[in-house]
C-alpha cells in the first residue's frame, strides 16, 4: 500500500533525479556557432513542469539554474510553462512547440535570434516587459485568448508574420527599436498599440 504522502514524496524525488542529471548540460550550453550543437536539446519534449528545470528544484539543497539558457525545444509539448526573469541565450528555439494552458515569459531575456514560429500557446501568454536583445520571430504562431507583450523590447527585427491572436494583443507600451512586421496577422476583438514605440 503507497500512501498519498509516499507518492508524492517519490514525485518529487524522481523530479530532483531528473534535475541533477540535466543541470550539468544546462550549465554546460552554448549557442549553436554552426559546430557541435551545445544547445540542450528538448526537441519533442513532453513536460507539464519543464520549468523546474530551470527554476531549480525548490526545497533540494544546491539546485541552482544556469544564468543563461541555451535550449532548442522544437515540436515540444509544454503545460503551464513558467520563465519568469530567465535569461534564455542566442539561437534560443521554440519553434512547433504547443504551450498548453498559461505561458509566463514575463521579464524573461533572449539573445540573438530567438525563434517562436508556428508555436501554439494557450489561453494566456504573457511576455510583458521581456528583452529581446536581436530578431525575434513568432511567424505564423497561433496566441490563444490573451497575448500580453506589454512593455517588451525588441531588437532589430520584431516579425509576426501571419500570427493569429485571440481576442487580446496587448502591445502597450512595447519598443520596436527596428523593423515591426505584422503583414498578414489576423486580431481578434482587441489590438492595443497605445504608447508603443515604433522607431
Amino acid at each position: 500500500e503507497i500512501t498519498l504522502t509516499t507518492a508524492l514524496s517519490q514525485e518529487r524525488h524522481g523530479v530532483a533525479l531528473l534535475y541533477e542529471m540535466l543541470k550539468a548540460r544546462f550549465k554546460a550550453g552554448a549557442p549553436d556557432l554552426g559546430g557541435p550543437d551545445r544547445r540542450v536539446q528538448l526537441v519533442g519534449t513532453r513536460a507539464k513542469n519543464i520549468d523546474l528545470l530551470w527554476r531549480g528544484t525548490d526545497g533540494y539543497e544546491g539546485s541552482s539554474a544556469p544564468s543563461t539558457l541555451y535550449i532548442r525545444a522544437e515540436h515540444a509539448e509544454f503545460e503551464n510553462c513558467k520563465a519568469v526573469s530567465v535569461r534564455f541565450g542566442d539561437g534560443t528555439q521554440f519553434e512547433r512547440t504547443h504551450f498548453a494552458k498559461k505561458t509566463d515569459f514575463y521579464h524573461a531575456e533572449f539573445g540573438k535570434d530567438v525563434r517562436f514560429d508556428l508555436s501554439i500557446f494557450g489561453d494566456q501568454t504573457d511576455f510583458s516587459t521581456a528583452t529581446f536583445d536581436d530578431n525575434a520571430s513568432f511567424t505564423r504562431a497561433v496566441f490563444g485568448v490573451e497575448a500580453n507583450f506589454n512593455g517588451a523590447r525588441f531588437g532589430p527585427k520584431a516579425l509576426f508574420r501571419h500570427a493569429r491572436f485571440g481576442n487580446i494583443a496587448d502591445f502597450i507600451q512595447a519598443d520596436f527599436a527596428a523593423d515591426a512586421d505584422f503583414r498578414g496577422c489576423h486580431f481578434g476583438a482587441q489590438a492595443i498599440f497605445k504608447n508603443a514605440s515604433f522607431a
